[in-house]
């Protein structure tokens, strides 16, 4: 037979008998989702874009929940209640167990403050909207997400919102316009993916969280299902397209890296991948893909990808939590095996019996099992945060109060408020050299962090130096933020400020590791404006980010007997180069002056902290930086 004829109405449904053909490919085609998320997250070298994995998940998942759906709705046997009740046996009881356990170590193991960020989680996961709560708090890729073990839940909470629209949208497409399907289909996959390309620079967070930016990659799945067209494609054309398929794949998870503008059309490439794999296994293309995703290994690691993925993140944040770093390569192969012998207990002895009705058998009893224990984590969620963390658990911890300086809330420094509009230079004027220069330091709350500085070393600097800050709000000119809507007026209303007050000379500084994921080239467009406008320009770069609060560092190192008073910074050098290299101008390096050469950096002298949280200076941080390195000062 030269050529694969798809000649029923439903390509999605190969039958064998009167059952729907299982696809082993697309088990070992989870393998290959779920490996690269590991391996990137326990930082084994080389695989820089394992995140995609996450979309290759949800192309499958879409094409998977349509496949069935369909399939029943053309048999006249589909069941919304039904349809629930296989989605709560496969979601829930891996889910529970992993929510429970990581509830329980955090408990002895963490302190107040990341208890509470902990159990706000705790409470948006067992709800399944934890995908709004850590786009409102949290970025994939900030330092902050290292340490918060249910951050990976956020795909749980998108697919489960997925799962509510999708049999309904279905059913009313499918009585209405039955042979248009495939069409209505492509409509909410164009409108979403462009929806996702306009946010990638505007709003990259809600981007990566949201259903909204995310449902094309699901629908690109459910395309493939809805596809009704017979196609006669011959097993050569086939096989091509798996291999073309796993090739964008790994292009995808070797390449991309967490610096990149993603999701967006940086997504359409592991998503495409997985949408050939696919195709190609529907079509019953053989060769060396297909024998490669059948093979027993790479199907078993699929039947467990789900609780894999469930407990690997937890795994690792407790590890980072205990030693304050990311683990080496011995530690990481041992964190991955770990994570699969609970990846394995919990398939064999939570998912699989409840699966298959050996516990629970009863609807009724499942559901009410579920809201219950779902409940109780939500509830138990919110009295931790009630409790203010219990902060009686460790009575010998003493956190630092470490003043940050004066920043001027409200006056020089703004957060989330249009009264930027009422700036004085008279009101911000940091230092008085009274010979005619004037500076502006502009940029977010890690601009404001040198204002203490620029006051205490004001003798060493003849400028007359004014601060323009806003919290969240990196200094581009045409940087625009959802979370932060008067972000962009209050960065073009620089340009006034500059014009009115006879500025002539700017320092930018701001926490760059935020605006990477938009693409930095923004920066260089600042520079150059700014530089037509014939103003000096000087960029400070990213400057030390620890891995948690400097208190906690402080505490778990001294329980752990280090005495110690630097620690790794989780800034990789490469930003400071690329914004050098995007600055075009004058540009400041703080890594060499505040770290050593294996990127420890002080963040204390004896008892004296020189950072308040995670990155921002104290009044004796500030004073040290600005001494060190600032660009105004008398050379």
């Amino acid at each position: 037979m030269t050529s694969a004829v798809i000649w029923k109405q439903h390509p999605a449904r190969v039958f064998r008998g009167n059952q729907l053909r299982y696809l082993r490919d697309i088990d070992g085609l989870r393998a290959l989702a779920v490996l690269p998320v590991l391996l990137f997250h326990a930082n084994i070298p080389g695989f820089s874009g394992g995140f995609v994995g996450v979309d290759v998940f949800f192309v499958i998942s879409g094409f998977l929940i349509t496949r069935i759906i369909l399939d029943e709705l053309e048999c006249n046997k589909f069941s919304i209640v039904n349809f629930y009740e296989r989605r709560f046996r496969r979601i829930f009881p891996a889910a529970f167990v992993v929510l429970l356990a990581t509830s329980f170590v955090c408990l002895f193991l963490f302190l107040p403050k990341n208890l509470i960020d902990f159990a706000k989680s705790l409470t948006s996961s067992s709800l399944f909207y934890s995908n709004f709560y850590f786009w409102k708090y949290s970025g994939y890729f900030e330092s902050s997400a290292l340490l918060r073990p249910l951050l990976h839940t956020w795909s749980l909470s998108l697919e489960e919102q997925f799962y509510i629209f999708t049999p309904i949208m279905l059913l009313i497409v499918f009585k209405l316009f039955r042979n248009k399907l495939v069409y209505v289909l492509m409509i909410f996959f164009v409108a979403s993916l462009c929806m996702s390309i306009f946010m990638t620079e505007r709003g990259p967070t809600a981007n990566f969280f949201l259903l909204p930016t995310r449902a094309w990659e699901l629908l690109f799945g459910s395309i493939i299902c809805a596809f009704r067209t017979p196609l006669h494609i011959s097993q050569n054309v086939l096989r091509l397209l798996s291999y073309f398929g796993i090739l964008l794949i790994l292009t995808a998870v070797l390449t991309y890296s967490e610096m990149m503008p993603f999701p967006g059309v940086t997504a359409l490439l592991p998503c495409s991948g997985a949408a050939f794999v696919i195709l190609a296994s529907v079509w019953s293309a053989s060769g060396t893909v297909n024998g490669v995703l059948s093979s027993p290994l790479m199907v078993w690691i699929g039947k467990i990808s789900y609780p894999l993925y469930l407990a690997h993140w937890p795994v690792i944040v407790f590890f980072r939590y205990t030693v304050m770093r990311g683990p080496n390569l011995h530690e990481a192969i041992f964190l991955v095996l770990l994570a699969f012998v609970f990846a394995v207990l919990i398939y064999r002895y939570v998912e699989t019996p409840v699966r298959t009705h050996q516990i629970l058998r009863m609807r009724t009893s499942l559901l009410m099992s579920a809201f219950c224990a779902l409940g109780v984590l939500a509830i138990s969620g919110v009295v931790i945060v009630a409790a203010g963390g219990f902060p009686h658990r460790f009575p010998d911890f003493k956190p630092w109060t470490a003043e940050r300086g004066l920043w001027r809330e409200g006056v020089c420094f703004y957060e989330n408020s249009s009264a930027f509009t009422q700036w004085k230079s008279s009101d911000c004027k940091l230092t008085s050299a009274n010979n005619g220069q004037k500076a502006l330091l502009w940029g977010d709350s890690y601009a404001a962090h040198y204002s203490t500085g620029i006051v205490k070393n004001q003798s060493s600097i003849p400028f007359d130096v004014f601060q323009y800050t806003f919290a969240g709000c990196p200094p581009v000119l045409n940087y625009r933020s959802y979370a932060r809507p008067d972000c962009f007026d209050f960065n073009q209303n620089v340009l006034r400020v500059i014009k009115e007050n006879g500025i002539t000379t700017v320092v930018m500084s701001g926490r760059w590791v935020d605006l990477q994921s938009r693409g930095l080239d923004g920066l260089e467009d600042t520079v150059k404006a700014l530089t037509r406008a014939g103003v000096t320009v000087y960029v400070i770069g990213q400057s030390p980010v620890f891995p948690a609060d400097v208190n906690i560092i402080n505490f778990n190192l001294g329980r752990a007997g280090q005495t110690s008073d630097s620690w790794y910074s989780v800034v990789q050098p490469e930003i400071n180069k690329r914004l050098k290299a995007y600055s075009g101008t004058a540009f400041i390096d703080p890594t060499p002056y505040l770290c050593d050469v294996d990127a420890k950096c002080a963040y204390k002298h004896q008892s004296s902290p020189y950072y308040s949280d995670d990155g921002h200076f104290t009044v004796a941080g500030s004073n040290r930086a600005v001494a060190a390195y600032f660009p105004l000062l008398r050379k």
